[in-house]
């Protein structure tokens, strides 16, 4: 049980933080924020929600040091960086707030790659060209809130990310 909830912490503590920061703030709306809009400084919910991005990130940081694949092991672990920067500088930083979030979301496409090309797994490419579909789709004005893709991206790379704990897993076995 230890080793499961090791394995699922850096994926629970920022997905229920996130989820309780959106019961708590009424006005929140995936068709007009970003999940960012719950960590801004001047919101009721920032203390929940940029806790759990940068536990959240931290954790998974620690944990991406323990993979065996050593490109996925690196992009993974500067995806977490990048996480726990956006947890960091909220949207009161403006720009770099932006930049920090822009880089997590591509270093979770980039580490879905990556597992796939050195596990010899396939769906991991696929669930990342999908997330890139997203955001296509997104830039290119389709009304929806950036919360929409931030949500796809999150949900597509869980399914990669457990498998990969699973993969390590078989592989100290």
């Amino acid at each position: 049980m230890r080793r499961l909830a090791y394995h699922l912490l850096p994926v629970i503590v920022p997905l229920a933080c996130i989820t309780i920061s959106i019961a708590l703030y009424p006005d929140f709306s995936f068709m007009r924020n970003a999940l960012s809009d719950l960590g801004h400084a001047k919101k009721a919910t920032a203390l929940i929600f940029n806790f759990g991005l940068v536990t959240g990130g931290l954790l998974l940081a620690l944990r991406s040091q323990q993979i065996r694949l050593k490109m996925t092991s690196r992009s993974l672990t500067l995806t977490s960086y990048f996480l726990t920067l956006v947890g960091t500088f909220d949207e009161i930083y403006g720009r770099f707030h932006y930049i920090v979030s822009v880089l997590f979301f591509l270093g979770l496409i980039l580490t879905s790659f990556t597992f796939s090309w050195e596990s010899g797994r396939k769906y991991p490419a696929v669930l990342g060209v999908l997330s890139t579909l997203t955001w296509l789709l997104h830039f290119s004005g389709v009304k929806w809130g950036v919360a929409v893709p931030e949500s796809i991206s999150i949900a597509l790379a869980v399914p990669w990310y457990l498998d990969l704990t699973n993969y390590l897993e078989n592989c100290q076995e």
